[in-house]
């Protein structure tokens, strides 16, 4: 080669040398063992180098490989390497600073796919190694037949807690998976569970349970025994058969970081996101029944676990200030509001069917088949199928079991036919649509009330004229949800916004998702929150008692809550348990009791109050028939729900009482009583089983759906029972679901409930929200202003019942004027100019926690009386001003690359040499040409 064919190579390879990163073996190979995963997994016959392996020794803490020196009593550790040539877990010794920490090193044969941390199939006696922590008298453990027999049958309360070796407890990463069934058991609801990352060797832990009736909503759970050695059950779900005792199950909990999942015999069942605890022991507990076990495995666990999948829709929340904002809905009436149905997208579209099941116009012509309008739809938007005939309804419901929809609605004007429907495919929600109906009383609300529970629809479409606050409200607090249909002009939109209605049909979405930040202020709230009295106001009274609820609506309660048994001689008497030891000076079964014989107790359970007499319905009938503003939640608690049903019914038709009651249960058996002797009656569905999930509302929400819908109920969830916030609500009122949780006595929950809004708050403290304003009025909707201004006084009412007027802090806001400038202060309407103007009030109350919500009132229209020339505007708040805004995030971005300091031994450590180099040499090959 001759000296120039030479520099050129060099050349190339000192440049190619400048453009690639240079890296040490150490950070190309060096691997970390978790701390929530102490292992090193490896096959037999494999050379492992346990020096390129870093440490967690403490969470979140890091020791690099080359601080590390490694021991193992187990196996033969040689210049930093292992060659295990048998399958099982070796004890390594990790240690660094001063400070050791237990390795293992997992092998498995190359053919197998788990590493196995521990097996024990039962064929041998080994229980010496196990550690039994609870145990009460009469429980038995023993192995017999390669079988694990845990015995705790003897009593409903009877239990046994085994744990397993301890060492397992350095892990909180992994896969458990036990083979069980059930043999016999005190109670179907009896359960047996895989315990994990059990602190204290005792509590707190957490548990995959699997109940003997396992197709209950509350069948299958996932379980947090917390500090408090309480139970916090945060998810629960059926599974699809019950567990029998002629079977085996294959049960398995897998737990990595935050994220838990549970299957049964491979079905996946649960997931969570809530787990506690970086590491912990593992064990069984069974509970009032007799479990064999015919193995437990313990595996290292998949890197990652999957987030449940759901079916239901997700839908776009629109920008808004309103707290709760309506639901927009569209109705797909041509190809162009089809093509365009993803622009500003709905929560719900409603299609009209023919019994082709092609997507038709209002006068019957085909926009589009069923499939390409649900795929233009995408998964984005709730399908609302409009029915008018039995033979489009059969025919759409064997298409929505075909291809699996449940998130969608049936409407119909048709409560018959919508009945039908809703019966025949109970997944689905139901919207009554009584645009056609006459609404001039409130006893024609009541027959539309009657006539959605009928049909099984929870939602009721009013038309324009229909709506008003008063209108609204009253049917909300019946536990219905109101849908509006309006002219698509701001003043229709802004009148059912102020109404509170729960959703909007609307055919121009951009103006009115606008309205929602344009003239509203941050947390505005368009309906008030419902205030539940718990059994009354047992913080200030005694439970269950008529005077201790009449406290409670003095002090602020739109809804009393109280419970309700069959007393011997076949009336209802109110009581919350089962006898009246607790809560009376008198002992005794509650039903064994006839009322003559009651009145000889009172009520005294609160020793800081007077006692009172133990109240009967019929009590709480009369003293709230004339508070009408007042509704009674009855609690269903009797066990024969053949005999409270009729007596309730006579009760509420005596005293007119039907607009007044709305019923609870947890009782399924009571709900299927009240559909069929109260039809017409809201019924809510009781439930501490259904975990709330935040963070996952639409897995959350699909649970929730698959246990409420087929029984047409609202949905009254313990509060406790997981996390609810403003997604998971948001995310139920696109399906017209409305949620009423128990029992919020935390003076913060109960304010954060408030702002999210939640639909109905129960609690022991309605004195808390006794001077906050509820209703802002005006004293007309339509008004002509003098030259020099009109009086004009706004009135607000709180929920303790006071009515304030000449409400001086009442913010105007103008909506649209054509020539009119409308100003206000001091309890006076100012105009100026011709024409008119559509104005609302706006109300800010300051709660006790620190935090603001805004009332509205209804809208007024404003008339000039001189119809005088233009002069200079009054101060106002014109149209163009927006109200305060929340403002808007920025996108979600990747961050530009930037280039990163030069690292010792990279490309930068020879980047300017190199090129020095690469110069010189560039500079002789050009001379050396020269002389050449």
């Amino acid at each position: 080669m001759n000296i120039r064919k030479f520099i050129c190579v060099l050349l190339a390879l000192l440049t190619l040398a400048c453009t690639l990163p240079v890296m040490t073996a150490s950070a190309a190979e060096t691997q970390t063992v978790s701390f929530s995963s102490p292992a090193i997994d490896a096959d037999t016959g494999s050379k492992v180098a346990l020096s390129s392996y870093a440490v967690e020794f403490k969470k979140g803490t890091v020791t690099d490989a080359d601080k590390i020196t490694w021991a193992s009593d187990d196996i033969t550790v040689t210049s930093g390497t292992v060659t295990p040539d048998k399958t099982g877990v070796y004890t390594l010794k990790a240690t660094a600073g001063g400070t050791t920490k237990n390795v293992y090193l997992v092998v498995k044969a190359p053919a197998d796919k788990e590493y196995v941390l521990y097996y024990d199939d039962f064929s041998a006696d080994t229980l010496a190694s196990y550690r039994t922590v609870q145990q009460t008298s009469g429980a038995q453990i023993s192995i017999a037949d390669g079988k694990l027999i845990l015995n705790a049958n003897n009593s409903g309360d009877s239990y046994i807690r085994l744990l397993l070796p301890d060492w397992l407890g350095d892990f909180g990463d992994y896969s458990l998976t036990t083979s069980f069934t059930i043999k016999e058991t005190t109670a179907k609801s009896r359960w047996l569970s895989l315990m994990a990352r059990i602190q204290n060797n005792n509590y707190p832990y957490w548990q995959a349970a699997i109940r003997q009736n396992a197709k209950a909503s509350n069948g299958t759970e996932i379980t947090e025994r917390n500090s408090s050695n309480k139970w916090n059950v945060t998810h629960t779900g059926p599974f699809t058969e019950d567990i029998s005792a002629s079977k085996y199950y294959e049960l398995n909990y897998n737990l990595v970081g935050k994220n838990a999942v549970t299957t049964l015999n491979g079905t996946r069942l649960l997931y969570s996101n809530t787990m506690t605890f970086d590491t912990g022991d593992v064990g069984f507990h069974v509970r009032g029944l007799t479990a064999n076990f015919d193995y437990i495995k313990v595996a290292l666990a998949a890197s990652e676990i999957e987030a449940t999948a759901h079916s239901l829709n997700e839908v776009r929340a629109p920008s808004s200030n309103i707290i709760l904002t309506p639901a927009m809905v569209s109705y797909v009436d041509s190809a162009a509001t089809l093509s365009d149905i993803q622009k500003n997208s709905p929560a719900v579209a409603v299609l009209y069917l023919n019994s082709a099941l092609d997507v038709v116009d209002g006068a019957g012509a085909k926009i589009s088949t069923l499939d390409d309008a649900l795929a233009k739809l995408d998964k984005k938007i709730i399908p609302a199928f409009y029915i008018k005939d039995q033979a489009t309804m059969t025919t759409l419901i064997t298409y929505l079991k075909a291809n699996e929809i449940k998130d969608m609605y049936f409407m119909s004007s048709d409560a018959a036919l919508l009945k039908s429907a809703r019966s025949t495919y109970r997944t689905s929600f139901g919207i009554l649509d009584c645009t056609g109906s006459t609404v001039a009383s409130e006893a024609d609300l009541l027959a539309l009330r009657d006539k959605a529970n009928e049909s099984r629809a929870k939602v009721i479409l009013l038309s324009e004229s229909a709506i008003s606050y008063d209108n609204v409200q009253y049917l909300q607090t019946l536990l219905m949800t109101v849908w509006s249909k309006t002219a698509d002009t701001q003043v229709s939109y802004l009148k059912a916004i102020t109404a509170g209605v729960n959703g909007m049909v609307t055919a121009d979405r951009a103006t009115l998702e606008q309205m929602f930040t344009k003239y509203f202020v941050k947390n505005t709230m368009i309906r008030p929150f419902n205030i539940i009295g718990h059994r009354g106001i047992p913080s200030l009274a005694q439970e269950n008692t008529v005077a201790g609820s009449l406290l409670a609506y003095e002090k602020g309660a739109t809804m009393i809550e109280m419970d309700v048994y069959v007393s011997a001689d076949n009336q209802i008497i109110v009581m919350h348990d089962g006898t009246i030891d607790r809560t009376t000076n008198g002992v005794g079964n509650t039903e064994s009791f006839t009322v003559a014989q009651l009145q000889k107790y009172v009520v005294d359970g609160n020793t800081s109050f007077k006692s009172e007499p133990i109240p009967t319905l019929e009590d709480y009938f009369k003293a709230f028939k004339d508070k009408k503003d007042a509704k009674l939640i009855v609690e269903i608690k009797s066990g024969a729900s053949t005999k409270l049903e009729p007596l309730l019914k006579e009760l509420i038709q005596k005293y007119d009482m039907a607009d007044q009651i709305n019923v609870i249960t947890f009782s399924e058996s009571h709900m299927n009583s009240m559909r069929a002797q109260l039809p017409n009656v809201s019924v809510g569905y009781l439930t501490g089983g259904i975990a709330l999930n935040e963070s996952e509302p639409l897995v959350s929400l699909e649970n929730i759906l698959e246990k409420i819908q087929p029984m047409a109920t609202t949905f009254n969830p313990s509060y406790a029972n997981g996390t609810l916030g403003p997604n998971l609500l948001r995310e139920a009122s696109y399906r017209g679901i409305t949620m009423w949780p128990y029992t919020i006595n935390n003076n913060a929950d109960l304010h954060n409930y408030i702002l999210y809004g939640t639909h109905g708050i129960t609690t022991n403290y309605a004195q808390y929200v006794t001077n906050y304003a509820k209703r802002l009025t005006v004293p007309a909707s339509e008004i002509t202003v003098g030259e020099s201004g009109t009086e004009f006084e706004l009135t607000k009412t709180t929920y303790g019942h006071k009515t304030l007027s000449a409400v001086k802090d009442a913010r105007l806001v103008v909506v649209e004027a054509d020539g009119l400038d409308v100003s206000y202060a001091n309890g006076k309407l100012s105009a100026k100019g011709t024409g008119t103007a559509t104005v609302f009030f706006q109300l800010t109350v300051n709660m006790t926690n620190g935090k603001t919500y805004a009332i509205c009132s209804e809208p007024v229209l404003v008339k000039s009386e001189s119809g005088a020339t233009e002069t200079t505007p009054a101060e106002t708040t014109p149209a163009e001003t927006p109200a305060e805004t929340t403002p808007a995030q920025p996108a979600e971005t990747t961050p530009a690359e930037t280039t990163e300091p030069a690292q010792s031994g990279g490309c930068g450590s020879v980047m300017m040499p190199g090129m020095a180099l690469a110069a010189m040499l560039g500079a002789a090959y050009v001379l050396g040409k020269k002389n050449n």
